[in-house]
């Protein structure tokens, strides 16, 4: 896990990112808005998060959706969530730092679903690296379209932060208003949790409270099995293939129709 005060995320440059707006059309605006998705949609190859994460051997959080995903399915919700860095003199900007989660529609095995992701390489998942409100829309939106919710757990998936601590310069009592939204999903759709590094704080907690969760690549008990008291890994199917792991899901209860939602554990 980062410290917190490592200057994780180091972010992209803003002169990959040139505002074209004659006033006139909406060209301009949208012009900026596919290369601000472009941007982040690429990874910072000099970013000490990014190369921690591939020298661990594991794959960067784009990576593990493409792969996850039936190809070319895949709406995201939220493209250009981040953190901009203006320069105060002219207010042009200066760089961006993407939010720590990307969400979005897509289908697995032809079926749609709803997916949020954890970057790990930026804060470690962190909050002061994320978009707060971003999950919890995220998870609204499968509740109500009655979709399969799918966390890609790792880090701390939104949890708080030390150095949101110290740019405060007090504590803060957490909010408890995402974990809500995640539990009022668990009486309304299929919800599965797979555990894909290092979960800790709010994505121990998401990964206790899922009817179902998965861990690869742990040794004893972890945060998530001692906050649920119940093993993490209950499979009805295992098939190794390509160095993946694919789990085939139990029915979901309250479906009509049960099916088993394949999930490929992204993780070696």
């Amino acid at each position: 896990m980062p410290s917190d005060a490592d200057n994780e995320g180091k972010g992209r440059k803003g002169t990959d990112v040139v505002p074209v707006d004659d006033g006139k059309s909406w060209e301009g605006p949208l012009s900026q808005l596919r290369a601000q998705q472009a941007l982040v949609r690429s990874p910072n190859l000099e970013d000490p998060g990014y190369a921690r994460q591939k020298a661990n051997k594991k794959l960067w959080v784009r990576e593990r959706v493409a792969l996850l995903l039936d190809k070319e399915i895949f709406n995201e919700v939220g493209s250009i969530t981040g953190q901009p860095i203006y320069d105060k003199a002219t207010g042009k900007l200066v760089s961006f730092v993407p939010a720590n989660m990307v969400t979005g529609w897509g289908k697995l095995d032809g079926r749609k679903v709803f997916i949020t992701a954890d970057d790990f390489s930026v804060r470690g998942g962190h909050a002061d690296g994320g978009i707060m409100n971003k999950p919890i829309y995220g998870e609204g939106l499968a509740r109500r379209a009655r979709v399969p919710l799918i966390r890609l757990l790792d880090g701390s998936s939104g949890g708080g932060s030390v150095a949101t601590y110290l740019s405060m310069g007090a504590t803060y009592i957490p909010g408890m208003n995402i974990l809500s939204n995640s539990l009022d999903a668990l009486s309304v759709i299929p919800v599965v949790s797979a555990l894909l590094g290092p979960v800790v704080g709010l994505a121990a907690a998401k990964a206790a409270i899922s009817p179902e969760y998965y861990e690869i690549g742990t040794s004893g008990r972890s945060a998530g099995q001692r906050l649920s008291g119940r093993p993490g890994v209950r499979l009805s199917t295992i098939v190794r293939a390509s160095g993946f792991v694919r789990l085939a899901l139990n029915p979901h209860p309250r479906l009509q129709n049960p099916v088993l939602l394949p999930l490929l554990i992204l993780f070696r």
